[in-house]
């Protein structure tokens, strides 16, 4: 079995190693070998034979890998640089290793296309993963046309005339303003541009604006909406899975290769926009009318307007009803057919919702129903809107028989409102999204998950959910959640010996316990012997907890937050290791008000630790606050906790520690803890505390690279101490946003570039964003057009 170190440096387990020391140890005659087992220092000869036989391993390697190193694909990274050094290109960063294969690969196609929209987007892509666009801002430069100018091209959403006046009658211009699709028209500005997203010096003949995009949309499949309230005139619902606001997305999709054009606003990764996704435009052809079931007066009606394009299905509405009957009512009646059959292709409706699993961006598929079976909405029957207070101006709209929408939808927040209760919202495609791979979601975890002896559980079928969990044993077995929906699991999980919870890969489910302590206890089986292991872990979940006598808080201030409610996971008896990988404990907020002045609270989900558990390890996760709850004669529940590229969340930072153990070790590397710490003994590294230490034994353990409130930390080195933290440091500190837990712009640069690689502290430090916009920027400069001037924009 490799070692940990082994795997982690990614050497090869060929034993080439001890069959050449073996080799080399056998030809040399016993009289040596016996004689270096008497010296004074035995074993210096069998050293030197291993120290050999460890380069004739290297050399041996080498030698197998001879026609693979010809390749960028399989190169090793030393002949990855002899490469490169044929192309004669400026290798990136070492710990970009992504970038640094695809620019060998592709630098003789970028040399070719030097100076090129295309491999301005394609380096963005290459080097840093991003998806972007550039705003050539020349050609956003005010400017007087005379006579034998052309007639200026109109904006295509505010219809602003190019180089002209805003056409200050739309409503859509401060939503595209400053962005890489916006219409506006601008006076040179030669100031310099400072970055942080400012509007100072970014249009002039000589700049070229890159706009990046970081986002990451992840897809889910049939998450179980929650309804939200008891309003029956309409029924309401979210979403998301625990009842919170979030926002959904848009995934990324660039044309590339020779179908490369310019970029529009629905193939970026982005929050989709409430005008986009209502956005339609309708134009038809001949053909397309005499296809539809029309009378042959509404047919020769709209054969008059063949070829002309409306902007919006009012437009369209309001021409119809222009018309007498019964042309209009023979119109009217085949509305939706008409809609659909002369939907433009390239609007935000045909692209980014779609009722089939092909066509468009599919952002977004949903149907209404009471199982999986429903059909599919069709573009024309789902309505985008403002569902910010519920609606009330919708409630008309999709009511009655007549209505041809099945829903409204607020993509903003993941709203929907239906007219019946057994018209539940189901989303057959949505996305989400995420700064980086934090918590439960649809990312990739091939690294993490077990494929052997694996239990697929019941998903209940058609249903929608919540659907009971029940595990297949709790001695040496691996359950997996091979779906998205919301489970209900036993209660307690009692006599667990050795039990692995894994969600499949790319899926998000969520677990929600329900009971009147708001309280999920899951112990571990005796032991009968010193020997006996007792192993509990959990990968890809969505852990939430509530209160079945917790009521809607009513009133509350329209703007003030909710009330905070408690949940916990309790672990007793004694544990070995407890490990929670990609996991989320939810750590509480709020669901969407069904009137502004009433709220529901979502508990934090606390983990307490009333048994005894040697080592706790949690990776890549969110969580609420770790207490160690001291009970009986034994003050110790906890021997170690380990907590790697995590955020821990303690929902109230002045009266509740995000870790409190009294005598445990705690291990921190690239996090962000959102709360005090108390603990005996402290390793911390790359990391941001949002509060204060308490730390009893503070001539061990270490504070390093990392930045916290001050207070009484030990050892601290290259480490950063603040009075307190400023809200505007980071993009978000509210679990459900998609920059959740993110350095902002605003933020101090040694934040920014103080850890150890140096990138941002914090549990996005594994991004990579300084070392990324470095490298992207000295690409940039060498494949830019000569004389131009760079700048690079965030954009989300």
């Amino acid at each position: 079995m490799p070692s940990e170190v082994e795997q982690s440096a990614n050497i090869a387990q060929d034993a080439y190693d001890a069959y050449y020391a073996e080799k080399l140890w056998q030809w040399i005659p016993g009289f040596y070998r016996e004689k270096d087992a008497r010296t004074n220092t035995p074993g210096t000869l069998r050293t030197i034979v291993e120290t050999m036989g460890g380069q004739s391993a290297d050399l041996r390697r080498t030698l197998d890998r001879i026609w693979e190193n010809h390749f960028v694909e399989l190169a090793d990274d030393d002949a990855l640089e002899q490469l490169g050094a044929l192309v004669a290109t400026r290798m990136v960063h070492q710990l970009n290793p992504r970038a640094r294969r695809v620019d060998v690969a592709r630098t003789i196609f970028y040399r070719r296309r030097k100076g090129t929209p295309w491999v301005l987007e394609r380096l963005l892509a290459d080097i840093t993963g991003w998806t972007g666009s550039h705003l050539d801002t020349r050609r956003r430069l005010a400017r007087s046309y005379h006579l034998l100018d052309p007639q200026p091209q109109l904006g295509r959403v505010t219809q602003t005339p190019r180089g002209g006046w805003a056409n200050l009658r739309s409503p859509r211009i401060p939503a595209l303003a400053w962005t890489a699709f916006e219409e506006l028209n601008h006076t040179p500005d030669f100031r310099r541009y400072p970055g942080r997203g400012s509007q100072q010096g970014r249009y002039g003949i000589s700049k070229i604006g890159v706009h990046a995009h970081r986002m990451r949309a992840l897809e889910i499949n049939y998450p179980t909406a929650v309804r939200i309230g008891t309003s029956v005139d309409p029924y309401t619902w979210a979403l998301d899975p625990s009842g919170r606001a979030a926002p959904l997305f848009q995934p990324a999709k660039r044309p590339s290769g020779d179908q490369w054009s310019r970029s529009r606003e629905w193939q970026m990764p982005r929050a989709i926009e409430r005008r986009l996704l209502a956005h339609a435009e309708y134009q038809w052809t001949d053909a397309d009318i005499a296809a539809l079931p029309l009378t042959p007066a509404a047919i020769t009606v709209l054969q008059k307007y063949s070829g002309f394009r409306f902007r919006s299905a009012g437009e369209l509405s309001r021409l119809i009803n222009s018309h007498p009957d019964p042309a209009k009512s023979n119109i009217l009646l085949n509305f939706s057919l008409l809609r659909a059959a002369a939907l433009v292709e390239g609007c935000g409706s045909a692209q980014l919702y779609g009722a089939d699993l092909d066509g468009g961006n599919q952002a977004l598929t949903m149907a209404v129903g009471t199982d999986k079976t429903a059909v599919a909405s069709t573009r024309e029957a789902v309505l985008a809107g403002n569902l910010s207070l519920w609606g009330a101006a919708f409630h008309t709209i999709i009511n009655g028989p007549s209505s041809p929408y099945d829903l409204v939808i607020d993509p903003h927040t993941g709203a929907v409102i239906t007219d019946a209760l057994d018209k539940v919202p189901i989303a057959r495609v949505i996305h989400y999204g995420a700064a980086c791979a934090l918590g439960a979601g649809s990312y990739d975890r091939r690294a993490s998950i077990e494929t052997t002896d694996v239990n697929l559980l019941d998903d209940g079928g058609d249903a929608l959910g919540p659907v009971a969990l029940t595990p297949s044993g709790l001695f040496e077995v691996t359950d997996e959640i091979v779906d998205s929906k919301t489970y209900v699991p036993p209660e307690p999980l009692e006599l667990v010996e050795s039990y692995r919870l894994q969600a499949a890969n790319n899926q998000r489910p969520y677990l929600r316990v329900s009971n009147d302590e708001a309280t999920w206890t899951i112990s571990a089986k005796p032991k009968d012997l010193p020997t006996d292991l007792r192993c509990l872990v959990f990968d890809g979940l969505w852990i939430g907890i509530q209160d079945t006598l917790d009521e809607i808080q009513d009133p509350v201030p329209a703007t003030g937050p909710c009330e905070i409610r408690e949940g916990k996971i309790t672990l007793t008896n004694t544990w070995d290791r407890v490990e929670i990988r990609n996991c989320t404990l939810d750590p509480g907020g709020e669901q969407l008000r069904p009137v502004p002045t009433q709220c529901q609270a979502i508990p934090y989900v606390q983990l307490e630790l009333t048994g005894y558990v040697e080592e706790l390890i949690i990776e890549s996760s969110v969580l609420g606050p770790i207490l160690e709850n001291v009970a009986g004669a034994d003050p110790c529940s906890v021997g170690k906790i380990i907590i790697r590229d995590s955020v821990i969340h303690a929902p109230d930072m002045g009266e509740i520690a995000a870790i409190t153990t009294a005598f445990g070790e705690v291990h921190i590397e690239r996090c962000t803890i959102v709360g005090d710490i108390v603990a005996n003994r402290l390793y911390v590294s790359d990391s941001i505390i949002l509060g204060s230490g308490t730390i009893a034994d503070r001539q061990h353990g270490c504070f390093r690279f990392s930045a916290a409130v001050e207070g009484n930390w030990p050892r601290p080195f290259e480490s950063h101490f603040y009075t307190q933290f400023s809200a505007g440091w980071f993009d978000s500190i509210r679990f459900g946003d998609p920059d959740y837990a993110r350095l902002s712009q605003a933020a101090p640069v040694e934040l920014k570039t103080g850890a150890e690689n140096h990138c941002e502290m914090g549990a996005c430090n594994k991004l990579l964003e300084q070392i990324k916009r470095a490298d992207l920027q000295a690409k940039l400069e060498e494949f830019m057009p000569y004389d131009l001037i760079e700048q690079f924009v965030n954009d989300n």
